[in-house]
């Protein structure tokens, strides 16, 4: 479905989210 194009802008995107859940996940240990 993602275009070529916005290939890495995705992969990008999915390494932001994963930082900011682990960000969150630790937030919420503390």
């Amino acid at each position: 479905m993602v275009s070529r194009g916005t290939g890495s802008l995705w992969e990008k995107a999915k390494d932001l989210v994963n930082v900011i859940t682990k960000v969150v996940d630790i937030d919420l240990i503390v």
